[in-house]
């Protein structure tokens, strides 16, 4: 089949798959040269799953949108995204809501989203436990940014930037 026009992908719900399911998916995505959004949400993602998505991510240079929310991502997900968001050379959307990703795993992410700043336009993590100062300190060098959805927070649901 030709995967040169798949521009969309979503998954959701997903009952239990074995292994190999996600890894096996994602050397699919990266042979995808037009596809724009993949969203893999409440699937359950495990690390390895994450880790098998993050090898391939730089390798799909036309993706603009990912969402990974509510899969019960932790903070050793979010160090692995975090290692590859920023090689993603289109990516303006990035949505994690609904996991359970600590203030210290937000940092992290954080950290790579701002080397993002010239294209991020949308970026969704859900609640901070605590540490939000240095997250948003981060977060506010994001000059494109429009779209800070912090939904579950304590001192609010969400930030938009006009």
């Amino acid at each position: 089949a030709d995967n040169s026009t798949v521009r969309t992908i979503t998954i959701q719900e997903l009952g239990p798959t074995d292994d190999d399911g996600i890894p096996a998916l994602a050397q699919t995505f990266k042979t995808m040269n037009s596809l724009k959004e993949l969203t893999l949400k409440e699937i359950g993602l495990s690390s390895d799953d994450v880790d098998a998505l993050a090898s391939v991510l730089p390798e799909i240079p036309s993706l603009e949108r990912l969402n990974l929310c509510s899969n019960g991502l932790g903070d050793d997900s979010a160090a692995i995204l975090s290692s590859v968001l920023g090689k993603c050379p289109n990516l303006r959307v990035v949505e994690l809501g609904g996991n359970q990703i600590s203030d210290t795993g937000a940092l992290a992410l954080s950290d790579v989203l701002s080397s993002m700043s010239d294209r991020l336009i949308s970026f969704s993590i859900g609640s901070l436990l605590g540490k939000e100062q240095g997250f948003m300190k981060n977060i506010s060098s994001l000059e494109n940014l429009s779209t800070l959805d912090l939904s579950g927070n304590k001192n609010g649901s969400s930030f938009a930037n006009a």
